[in-house]
């Protein structure tokens, strides 16, 4: 038998994530959002204001993670098995990692990668692989952005 990848993070559809965020929160432009497993805290990045920011589920508590440098942040993954998080930045052409604190952030891809506009970021735990869209369709690399495919 095959490897079975196990769903480690929900990922609420975004156009009900946003409206919680707006209600909620009061984010002012909200692209993605991932929900993590281990630390129950909903992410999303806000690509108006340049920043990646969690709050608890009921919504107190936001925290703007310390990322520094965001131009476009687009996609973002919670991953509670790992406890990294990914985002693409669509105008710096690079898809990122940090713990999910924000803390220790790095480029995982960047346009020498071949990135023009990474917009969607999934993570197989399981399997170590980074999977993205991008303006030539979608891609998949090994979670440190090795083995670009």
């Amino acid at each position: 038998l095959g490897h079975q990848p196990m769903p480690l993070v929900a990922t609420w559809p975004t156009a009900t994530a946003a409206v919680l965020l707006a209600v909620l929160c009061r984010a002012t432009s909200v692209w993605a959002t991932a929900l993590g497993d281990v630390v129950p805290k909903l992410y999303w990045t806000d690509s108006k204001a340049k920043k990646i920011q969690r709050a608890n589920l009921d919504g107190s508590d936001i925290e703007d993670l310390p990322v520094s440098g965001l131009s476009r942040p687009l996609g973002i993954y919670a991953d509670g098995l790992t406890g990294r998080l990914y985002w693409a930045d669509g105008l710096l052409q690079k898809i990122q990692s940090s713990d999910l604190d924000g803390i220790g952030a790095e480029d995982l891809l960047t346009s020498s990668d071949g990135l023009i506009y990474p917009t969607g970021v999934a993570v197989d735990s399981l399997g170590s692989k980074l999977y993205w869209t991008d303006t030539g369709g979608i891609k998949r690399a090994g979670t440190d952005g090795s083995n670009v495919e």
